[in-house]
């Protein structure tokens, strides 16, 4: 009889395996912490994807006017900053 209280005794005062289950819970912890926020997270960007999508969709389209630095304006030599100078470019 003794001999089970002392092992009981030595089994509750001893603290060698303590810090590897207080890190284990910590793990834990941080694990489940980082994977509700992940979840949040996601969601949120989702909701902001599916928004923009929306947007779009529902924008109308622009006027076919000034093409910018790609456009080609003819044979004026009005061209953009990429575009193919015309045929009476002379200067």
């Amino acid at each position: 009889m003794q001999g089970l209280v002392r092992f009981i005794d030595d089994f509750i005062h001893n603290e060698q395996g303590l810090t590897a289950v207080e890190y284990a819970l910590a793990g834990a912890l941080v694990a489940s912490s980082l994977a509700s926020a992940f979840i949040g997270l996601g969601s949120g960007v989702s909701n902001n994807i599916t928004e923009f999508a929306a947007l779009i969709e529902m924008s109308e389209p622009a006027d076919n006017g000034n093409n910018g630095n790609n456009g080609n304006n003819g044979n004026n030599c009005n061209n953009g900053n990429n575009g193919n100078n015309g045929n009476s470019c002379i200067e």
